[in-house]
């Protein structure tokens, strides 16, 4: 679990996120990484390390509203969020796991991040520019 200051940094944090895991899975086949992402805002108490309160307890059920590779979220992220940065799918009314409780569900929506085309190079940046045999 992250905790952030706003909605806007939760965001793109999820969306790195799941871009990261993807360029995992599609470099290691062998070992695929296949995460649910939830955001939530509200209230949390924060006690020996970990954090807890309503809004906590209802984010297992948040993620469980969306599939593997995506990002489930409530109306108060949703709300928080320009729609000229994200966009977001409403996916309706969910009864969450665990709580009973129901809640607007939208899936924020993202795209893979680009692949660099061929392999990458390693060049020192910053440094003063070598010469030959110096």
């Amino acid at each position: 679990m992250g905790t952030f200051t706003d909605g806007l940094k939760a965001a793109r944090a999820a969306i790195t996120i799941q871009q990261e895991a993807l360029s995992y899975t599609q470099d290691n086949p062998d070992t695929p990484v296949s995460l649910r992402v939830g955001l939530h805002s509200g209230e949390a108490t924060l006690e020996d390390g970990e954090y807890y309160g309503e809004a906590v307890s209802l984010l297992d059920g948040i993620c469980a509203a969306a599939d593997a590779g995506q990002i489930s979220a409530t109306d108060a992220i949703r709300a928080r969020c320009p729609a000229s940065l994200f966009r977001f799918a409403d996916i309706g009314i969910r009864t969450l796991k665990g709580s009973g409780l129901q809640h607007q569900i939208f899936l924020l929506e993202w795209i893979p991040k680009p692949k660099a085309p061929g392999p990458l190079e390693y060049r020192q940046i910053g440094g003063k520019p070598q010469t030959a045999g110096t």
